[in-house]
C-alpha cells in the first residue's frame, strides 16, 4: 500500500500525524498531499456521532411505534382478545406477565409524545442552518453576512456545540427580554417551560404517588383545620397521561414558539 499510495505513506509519516492526531480537538485539518490526492484527514470522535445519533433515535423510536400500534392495536400474540378489552385499559393484570402500557391509547400517547420530540429536531435543524448559510444581510459590496457566521457545520456535530452556539446563544434574546419590548414573549417562554415540565409529573408517576401524595395534602389541612368539603382522588393512568401528553404539547409547542419568534424578531 505504501508504493502505491505514496501520498498515504507521506502523510502517515508526517510529524503532524504523528504528533498531532491523538490531540487533535476536532478542528479539520487537510493534508500537505492535498494537491495531489484531495485527502482531507480528520479526527473521528465519539463526539462526532452523539448530536446525530439524537436525530436518529427520536425518528426512529417514533416509527416504531407508529408500526407498533398499526400492527397490534387490536390483536397481538402476547394478548390475543385485546379488542375486547376497549380502547383503553391501564394494565392486564400479573396474570399475563404484568402487561401495561399495550392498549390503544398508549399507542395514540407514545406516538404523540415521539411525534412532537422528532418535530422538534427537524425544526432546530432548520432553523440553525437557515441563520449559518441562508439568512442574513448583504452589503453595498456585494458581501454577504450570515445570522450566525455560518457555524452550523462545525458546531452542530458536538452536543456542547447545540447548548452552546444554539440553545444558549439564541435563547438570550427571550430569556434577557424582560423589560424590553420583546417581554411578552420571555413571559411565554417562562409560562409554557413551567407547563412542559409539570406534565412530566403526569407522564412518568403511577396512580399510587399520586394518591399518596394527595392524602399527605389532606393530612396537612385536616390538621391546619382547612379540610376541603370534598375528598379529593387522583387521576387514572389513563386520565393522568392524557392531562400529560396535552401539557407536554401545549408547553412545548409555545416553548418554541416564544424562544424563535423572539430570536427572529431580535435579530431581524
Amino acid at each position: 500500500m505504501d508504493t502505491k499510495y505514496p501520498c498515504w505513506r507521506a502523510w502517515r509519516n508526517s510529524s503532524w500525524c504523528n504528533n498531532k492526531y491523538q490531540l487533535n480537538v476536532g478542528r479539520q485539518r487537510v493534508s500537505s498531499c492535498r494537491r495531489q490526492s484531495g485527502f482531507v484527514t480528520y479526527s473521528i470522535r465519539n463526539r462526532r456521532f452523539f448530536s446525530p445519533s439524537h436525530s436518529r433515535i427520536s425518528i426512529h423510536v417514533t416509527v416504531l411505534i407508529l408500526l407498533k400500534g398499526v400492527l397490534f392495536a387490536r390483536s397481538s400474540r402476547l394478548i390475543p382478545d385485546k379488542a375486547n378489552l376497549g380502547f383503553r385499559f391501564p394494565c392486564d393484570g400479573p396474570g399475563r406477565g404484568g402487561t401495561c402500557q399495550v392498549s390503544a391509547w398508549d399507542h395514540v400517547f407514545l406516538g404523540l409524545f415521539w411525534m412532537y420530540n422528532s418535530i422538534s429536531v427537524v425544526i432546530f435543524h432548520f432553523s440553525w442552518k437557515m441563520q449559518s448559510d441562508v439568512w442574513g444581510t448583504i452589503s453595498d459590496q456585494g458581501i454577504v453576512t450570515h445570522i450566525t457566521g455560518g457555524n452550523f457545520a462545525q458546531s452542530s456535530i458536538t452536543i456542547n456545540g447545540w447548548l452552546r452556539d444554539f440553545l444558549w446563544a439564541q435563547a438570550s434574546q427571550v430569556i434577557q427580554s424582560y423589560g424590553s419590548s420583546l417581554s411578552a414573549y420571555g413571559l411565554f417562554f417562562l409560562g409554557a417551560h413551567f407547563v412542559w415540565a409539570f406534565s412530566l409529573m403526569f407522564l412518568f408517576s403511577g396512580r399510587g404517588y399520586w394518591q399518596e401524595l394527595i392524602e399527605s395534602i389532606v393530612w396537612a389541612h385536616n390538621k391546619l383545620k382547612v379540610a376541603p368539603a370534598t375528598q379529593p382522588r387522583a387521576l387514572s393512568i389513563i386520565q393522568g397521561r392524557a392531562v400529560g401528553v396535552t401539557h407536554y404539547l401545549l408547553g412545548g409547542i409555545a416553548t418554541t414558539w416564544a424562544f424563535f419568534l423572539a430570536r427572529i424578531i431580535a435579530v431581524g
